[in-house]
């Protein structure tokens, strides 16, 4: 018996900037292959970095200030006053700092850019306006959809044979069986597939079991 699915990936990245800003460096084009860690862009940092100067220099102010007051008999209230300002200028200074750090955007898994708005260097970008999305290295899978009550002739580790329509028969395993149904009453089985080579997303077949 065989059921309808198709290619897809268990390890997709889609990544985004977490601040707006004006696009300064691009690395990366559709088709590189990349590495984990890699960096693919990055926006334009003055702005951000004189943001944290600033928080700094009031940081020590700040710290000045409240290690002076410390050598005075304070008020309970004076006490926290003093304390209270000094946590502000450290709190400051860490969303200063991780503004400026997410200026640059680095790949969190290996694979290839699949995908990639297509904004130029100088542009100002959203922090949803700009994507690339990362297909990871070795992780097609294919994805079958099953009727409810077929659902028991799928085991995990149970080993499996999927078809595809470009001619190629892999073998395969089953890794996941969802839990919620995918279309009306089908549900989705995860396999593994032991052959990589000339796949791509998308591609059709069956899973025979």
């Amino acid at each position: 018996m065989d059921f309808n699915g198709k290619v897809a990936s268990s390890k997709i990245a889609e990544l985004k900037f977490q601040v707006g800003g004006k696009l300064s460096l691009l690395n990366c084009k559709i088709s590189d292959n990349v590495k984990k860690g890699q960096l693919l862009a990055s926006l334009e940092k003055t702005e951000l970095q004189a943001y944290l100067d600033r928080a700094l220099k009031q940081y020590d102010l700040e710290r000045a200030l409240f290690d002076e007051k410390q050598k005075e008999q304070l008020t309970e209230y004076e006490k926290r006053k003093y304390q209270d300002s000094l946590d502000i200028s450290i709190k400051n200074v860490e969303i200063a700092k991780a503004n400026l750090d997410a200026t640059d955007l680095f790949t969190p898994i290996e694979g290839m850019i699949i995908r990639m708005d297509s904004n130029l260097k100088g542009v100002n970008i959203t922090p949803s306006g700009f994507v690339i999305t990362i297909l990871g290295n070795q992780s097609f899978v294919f994805e079958a959809e099953v009727p409810e009550e077929n659902l028991s002739q799928f085991t995990i580790g149970q080993t499996v044979k999927v078809n595809l329509k470009i001619g190629k028969t892999i073998a395969g395993k089953v890794e996941k069986i969802g839990l919620e149904p995918i279309k009306e009453t089908n549900y989705p089985i995860e396999i593994s597939l032991s052959d990589q080579n000339n796949l791509r997303l998308g591609l059709t077949g069956k899973v025979e079991v």
